[in-house]
């Protein structure tokens, strides 16, 4: 079924159905399944091992209260077996207060033997996610389950509830979990005075048809939708539908100043400051009279203090918690965390506004189309005065709007930064009862940086024994701290050694880092290596690699044809600076610089001999990190030029 939701939103429950094999009274299968049972599948025999024949959502408004019924129907064959066990199931998503009506399934064998599921023979569990503490979540599902290769499992259900929020999403596709769907169709029933707005993305060859209170969505030959490395968002992808709807004089979500009239009621009541929290914010300011400090000392405490657990029942899963029962518990998800905040700030004397983003691996924000297509929280501070000039040099700043974007969820971001996850997005900024989209700054690529320092001695027999120092700031470095701050140090070792395993028997040690609480200042990486067989004797040449260490990433983008754009978030730079203290009697020939020039960035590396040293210089630059599908070809051929001069060899010849 195509329903999404992440932290902001509710998390919606999915109902596990594996359909049993309870052999019950044959009978005839449902007649909305016949037409599609005889569709040709051969042509994805070979690539899925499922294939939707048909799927169906009906939503249906009930009355002005919020209440709905939602009907699915579903038929799809099996292929093939699959490692994903998903792929044999039916998906049932509930909400905490919603009610199954009713449930039907069926399995056809490939004999034309039919088989009604037992849906009495449902077992309960609950359901948690690697986040949530807790959740009115429950997961029902068959037992045992069934997997039969050629089978058509067909099943339909019914469920009813209470909106949280007026707006539905359906994707097209979305039960095949990204493989072939033969047929979508989703249709929207209002009452008599009901309204809607809706928005398709990725589907220009949808059908549509209007009637009286009435719409309906029909899309074929959907997918397979290909996983591939360095790819948009999934959302970005398929096709799929948002509708916001209202029934009768209900208001409709038709601008952002809506949607923000609609998030503020539920923010307004805990934003207040209370004694409790007036009390933290002086005792987090006590003595500090620079206001960038003060600032700073509160989103610390948030940030560092307050751990990231999500409880979410009912709107809970869009309205915060109280700023003062996050402070006594200690933990609240990334609104928790925002709200308390923007209360300690309030407390303080600033003035900050609850943000709703959505990160970069869910969405992207349409302008034109006000939605509830968020998935985190962060905040706005408003600056004013001298702050404003200040606050110039930070990243975070946006000087047009006088604002300082602050992410108390992102543990490893320092203050004055943002995570790369919400870098460059639209966001909404939610002002009481206006609405404001404001794009979040995206750190220039060269800001976004790794810098290698390596120096090395070489032996006539090949031996290299070396120390690296490494550097990373920006989104690098907090992609490291997190590495490095949750990898026991023998696993971080061990994967050093693997990657220096194609120069013998390697030996790391002395591992340290450096600056791994989130700072301004830069992480350090410090080691030394051993590499019995880095260069190859030959007579009275040694043939030796010119990188010690290659990069890694980017060959994950050659070998099969691309589908989809590639998408590396944010632009980067590399530097390496090696110094390789040569034998005595050695020294290098025929050293040639290597520059590759090109739309998407740049290649350097260059060699200089500085009496017994050799020096080696690499430089890679990433300015362009979107690339369009149509420019697939050429930046492929920009990053295998690049791959090319990485494994560079240089040629050592003694001299007597």
């Amino acid at each position: 079924m195509g329903y999404y939701a992440n932290c902001v939103l509710p998390r919606i429950a999915f109902l596990s159905l594996l359909l049993g094999t309870q052999l019950l009274l044959a009978e005839p299968l449902p007649g909305w399944a016949v037409p599609y049972l005889r569709h040709d599948t051969s042509a994805w025999e070979s690539s899925s091992s499922t294939v939707v024949l048909y799927e169906e959502g009906r939503l249906k408004l009930l009355d002005q209260s919020g209440r709905y019924r939602f009907r699915e129907r579903v038929a799809m064959r099996i292929l093939r077996p699959s490692r994903d066990s998903r792929d044999e199931r039916a998906f049932l998503r509930l909400s905490g207060d919603d009610q199954v009506v009713s449930l039907k399934g069926w399995t056809l064998l490939p004999n034309e033997e039919v088989v009604r599921l037992d849906s009495s023979k449902v077992a309960e569990t609950s359901d948690f996610t690697d986040y949530l503490l807790y959740s009115d979540i429950r997961v029902q599902h068959f037992l045992p389950p069934v997997t039969c290769v050629g089978c058509i499992f067909i099943y339909e259900y019914e469920k009813e509830g209470v909106f949280l929020a007026p707006t539905w999403k359906w994707i097209f596709g979305g039960n095949g979990l990204g493989g072939p769907t033969l047929e979508s169709v989703f249709e929207l029933r209002l009452p008599p005075e009901g309204k809607a707005r809706w928005q398709t993305y990725n589907s220009s060859d949808l059908l549509f048809e209007e009637r009286e209170n009435s719409m309906r969505w029909h899309a074929k030959t959907i997918g397979p939708f290909i996983q591939e490395p360095h790819m948009p968002a999934m959302l970005e992808v398929v096709p799929r539908l948002v509708v916001n709807f209202a029934a009768g004089n209900d208001p409709l979500f038709a601008t952002w100043d809506d949607i923000a009239q609609w998030v503020w009621a539920l923010f307004e009541t805990n934003l207040v400051v209370t004694p409790a929290i007036q009390k933290q914010a002086d005792e987090l300011i006590a003595g500090v009279e620079d206001p960038i400090e003060q600032v700073t000392q509160i989103f610390d405490f948030v940030q560092q203090s307050i751990r990231y657990v999500a409880i979410e029942i009912g709107i809970g899963g869009y309205k915060p918690h109280s700023p003062e029962e996050v402070l006594k518990q200690q933990y609240g998800d990334c609104k928790d965390k925002a709200t308390l905040l923007a209360a300690l700030l309030s407390a303080a004397g600033f003035d900050a506004s609850p943000v709703l983003i959505p990160t970069r691996d869910v969405t992207h924000i349409n302008p034109d189309f006000p939605s509830l297509e968020f998935n985190h929280a962060i905040l706005a501070l408003q600056a004013k005065g001298d702050l404003v000039r200040r606050l110039q040099s930070y990243f975070a700043f946006s000087a047009e709007a006088g604002v300082l974007w602050l992410d108390p969820t992102a543990e490893m971001a320092p203050f004055g930064s943002l995570p790369g996850a919400v870098q460059g997005q639209l966001a909404l900024v939610v002002d009481h009862d206006r609405g404001f989209l404001l794009d979040v700054p995206e750190l220039d690529s060269a800001k976004n940086r790794s810098d290698r320092a390596f120096s090395a001695r070489l032996s006539p027999q090949g031996a290299l024994g070396a120390t690296s120092i490494e550097r990373s700031s920006g989104e690098r470095s907090m992609q490291e701290r997190y590495y490095y701050g949750n990898t026991p140090k023998a696993q971080v070792l061990a994967a050093l050694e693997r990657r220096f395993a194609t120069h013998g028997s390697p030996s790391v040690t002395k591992l340290t880092v450096e600056n791994l609480k989130p700072s301004d200042d830069e992480l350090i990486v410090r080691y030394s290596v051993e590499l019995s067989q880095y260069g190859r004797r030959i007579g009275s040449l040694l043939i030796l690699p010119a990188l010690p260490l290659a990069r890694r990433g980017l060959s994950t983008l050659f070998g099969e044809e691309r589908f989809h754009p590639i998408d590396f978030g944010l632009g980067l730079t590399e530097e390496d600076r090696i110094e390789v203290t040569l034998p005595p009697d050695w020294e290098p020939e025929g050293l040639s610089p290597i520059e590759i020039g090109s739309d998407f960035g740049s290649y350097q590396l260059t060699f200089k001999v500085n009496g017994s040293v050799l020096e080696v210089y690499r430089r890679f630059r990433l300015t362009q990190p979107f690339i369009p599908i149509d420019q697939v070809p050429t930046f492929r051929d920009f990053v295998g030029k690049v791959l090319v001069a990485d494994k560079t060899q240089l040629v050592l010849r003694v001299t007597r």
